[in-house]
């Protein structure tokens, strides 16, 4: 382990952080989702319906599933067409697609 890392754990134990990854098996809690799925992966950022489609159309060909995909560009900055693409990409990955209002005022 480098300096940087010891100096960093050493920094999270005095904030009362944990130093270290945990422990998974210490954390299990025996609930699950409704497909009985202990974990869920989620994309943030992913803001056109391209982008999209190659990263569940990857992840599908990679073997893992993206659970759910945040765009946070806007929905208002979308077209009609671009946002029924999201919601069929949505449909056929079984991935949520969580897309934000857009542009408002500061």
């Amino acid at each position: 382990m480098t300096m940087f890392f010891q100096g960093t754990r050493l920094w999270l134990r005095e904030l009362g952080v944990p130093d270290s990854d945990p422990d998974t098996n210490a954390m299990a809690s025996g609930r699950t989702f409704s497909d009985g799925c202990h974990w869920r992966f989620e994309a943030p950022t992913v803001n056109t319906v391209e982008a999209v489609e190659t990263l569940l159309s990857q992840s599908v060909r990679r073997g893992f599933t993206i659970n759910r995909v945040t765009e946070t560009f806007g929905l208002s900055r979308h077209t009609l067409g671009e946002i029924r693409d999201y919601v069929a990409l949505g449909r056929e990955y079984g991935a949520q697609i969580l897309m934000s209002v857009g542009p408002r005022a500061v």
